[in-house]
């Protein structure tokens, strides 16, 4: 399927905990999706045949959190920030064939508290 054809992608998370304190970053690499453009005789099949004419550039996306937990009576309160795309990134979900592209999310912040035993 042309419009989903990204020959490399990646996801790697880093954890840290300590004393309560909990800080997390996953961050997202695509090597690009078809910008649209229809390929043509030279489009190359291979995994390492980036097709750059018919690409969008690459993307990483940084997600991030940071929390902390402690008790509070008999019960543990885990108040927590999550930042969706940090840098504010625009990218591709789907490349623009059939359906039309479809961007992904801006920039989001998100503040939650978790209550438990």
């Amino acid at each position: 399927d042309l419009d989903h054809d990204q020959r490399l992608s990646g996801v790697a998370s880093v954890v840290y905990a300590a004393r309560g304190l909990y800080l997390s970053a996953t961050g997202t690499y695509g090597s690009g999706l078809t910008n649209g453009a229809d390929p043509d005789a030279t489009y190359g099949t291979g995994l390492l045949d980036f097709n750059k004419s018919i690409k969008v550039p690459s993307s990483f996306i940084l997600n991030g959190s940071a929390g902390y937990a402690f008790a509070v009576g008999g019960a543990v309160l885990r108040p927590q920030i999550y930042v969706e795309n940090v840098f504010d990134k625009q990218y591709l979900l789907k490349g623009a064939f059939f359906s039309g592209a479809s961007f992904g999310r801006p920039r989001s912040v998100q503040v939650r508290v978790n209550i438990g035993a």
